[in-house]
């Protein structure tokens, strides 16, 4: 299927798909102009659509755990339910569509549920399918992030491909947003973006592309975890393109990047695009195409568009249109240059918005003081005023250059009292006291330009730099309380100082730090 052929197939679809089942048949005879084969393809994709695939039905199942009752009804024919693969006991039906069967397993060894997708019995000797069943596998598995679902195996028993993956319970996004139609708040928005965001970096940093990001592949945990699913469409870049349906594109309708849809070579940027599409849906209620028809023209849409929001749902943020807009630029090159920048780009609407609030809450007391007789600020107007509602990690944020402050501005004192311990030990101990801040300071502010450009990558440079930051804080606290052993007899005031700066040093390390990172980290 060619590019134009495929435009003209996208497009009716979306028209078909806005209106009730009843009329398509109509609304496609008469726009179909007699081409029965267009008519055919229209309507094989509006029978997915209303049916979900394996590929559009991820390895989950939109209840809690705890709810095995309420599992798929089975038809009483399905011969796996029942049966052992391996080490799994098949224990129910999740999900059923036109290329795959997804189960409800149990690990006999671990002890935990699973789920299993395996291929429908007539496509069980297709070699096609099966590679894409085993390449979901190596994708998946390439990948490691709270935002992934896991696979635990690929299993090959009596000649049939089982794929075993995490099973998470809970509902996906698509059931979320008509379960809760909105409008919904703007820090919502952002912290579901967010986390998508994060897991698809980590997918790209591991060089895969997901390919179908969509809703129905993103989920909400009981727990409000947010985690990317089904990499049924995955690939690696620079992978092979072989394994999709002969004579189609990858990916849902609506979701695919114009790159794909020309045939132009495709990087993780196809992804950004769909993850415009999906923001956009958070933000208005409804897809791009609605009413417009064509995806290859929806960015052009979204520029009059998403600025202005939605009459039923309020205005757009203008930073999240910002956003929008330029994941949804039809050239790839106009995209962000890589996925760590989206998420930057998160973070700081999330700033913004912060930010808003901020000036808000600053333009009353401004307009208070003015009508003071005095002209004296209101109590609390000042610096900090207005930012009530910084998040954990803006704390976090904020005492790693605190930190980095302090412990600069230590050199000061400890270079003044250099002249009063014995000869050659003063500048010793102020060259070690300088390595050592050196040293922290740069771990630490290296870890807040990681976290605001970098997010992606923060969590592994946490754990790098974890035992150097404890060393170099406890090196730090041991050269403050030598120095003022060394000086107390005849210096007895500073010794008191270094002592406090060193137990205060130590608080920090030990309580305050800890405590902000288990705030901005809950899930570590």
């Amino acid at each position: 299927m060619d590019a134009e052929r495929w435009r003209r197939v996208n497009e009716l679809f979306h028209a078909a798909l806005s209106r009730d089942g009843r009329d398509r048949g109509d609304f496609l005879r008469t726009a179909c102009e007699g081409d029965d084969s267009l008519r055919d393809e229209v309507l094989e994709l509006l029978g997915a659509h209303d049916e979900p695939s394996v590929v559009d039905r991820p390895a989950v199942v939109d209840r809690p755990v705890e709810a095995d009752p309420a599992l798929l009804p089975s038809d009483g024919n399905d011969a796996l339910i029942g049966r052992r693969l391996g080490p799994y006991e098949v224990t129910g039906l999740l999900g059923r569509g036109g290329m795959g069967i997804v189960y409800r397993g149990f690990d006999t060894r671990l002890r935990r549920p699973v789920a299993i997708k395996a291929l429908p019995p007539e496509y069980t000797n297709d070699d096609r399918l099966r590679a894409r069943l085993r390449r979901e596998a190596m994708a998946a598995a390439a990948l490691s992030h709270p935002g992934i679902a896991t696979v635990f195996a690929l299993e090959e028993v009596e000649g049939h491909v089982y794929l075993v993956h995490e099973y998470v319970p809970g509902r996906t996004l698509r059931a979320t947003m008509a379960a809760e139609p909105g409008p919904w708040p703007a820090p919502r928005i952002l912290a579901i973006a967010g986390a998508v965001a994060r897991a698809l970096a980590a997918a790209h940093a591991a060089g895969v592309v997901h390919r179908d990001l969509k809703p129905e592949n993103v989920m909400h945990t009981p727990g409000g975890a947010v985690k990317v699913v089904d990499f049924g469409l995955a690939r690696f870049e620079h992978g092979d393109e072989r394994l999709t349906r002969t004579g189609g594109l990858p990916g849902t309708p609506g979701y695919i990047a114009p790159e794909v849809m020309r045939g132009d070579p495709v990087d993780a940027r196809a992804d950004q695009y769909a993850f415009g599409v999906l923001l956009w849906e958070l933000v208005t209620g409804r897809h791009p195409s609605d009413g417009a028809g064509d995806t290859l023209t929806a960015a052009r849409v979204l520029v009059g568009d998403v600025p202005g929001g939605d009459p039923d749902r309020g205005p757009c943020p203008p930073a999240l249109a910002r956003i929008i807009t330029r994941c949804l630029a039809d050239a790839p090159r106009d995209r962000y240059r890589t996925t760590d920048a989206l998420v930057a780009a998160l973070d700081a609407a999330d700033d913004d918005a912060a930010a808003e609030g901020a000036d808000a809450t600053q333009e009353a007391a401004t307009g208070a003081a003015d009508a003071a007789a005095d002209g004296t600020p209101e109590p609390g107007a000042g610096p900090g005023a207005g930012r009530p509602d910084w998040t954990p990690l803006h704390w976090w944020q904020f005492h790693q250059v605190a930190i980095s402050v302090v412990y600069g501005l230590t050199l000061v004192p400890v270079w003044r009292v250099r002249e009063w311990m014995p000869e050659g030990w003063g500048l010793v101990a102020f060259i070690a006291t300088v390595a050592v801040v050196g040293a922290a300071a740069n771990l630490r502010l290296h870890l807040w330009f990681t976290s605001r450009v970098y997010p992606a990558q923060l969590a592994e440079q946490r754990r790098r730099s974890a035992s150097w930051k404890r060393l170099t804080d406890t090196t730090f606290a041991v050269l403050l309380l030598t120095t003022a052993a060394v000086i107390a007899p005849d210096h007895n005031g500073w010794a008191a100082f270094f002592i406090g700066l060193a137990i205060t040093s130590v608080l920090s390390a030990r309580v305050m730090e800890p405590a902000t990172t288990r705030a901005a980290f809950p899930a570590e």
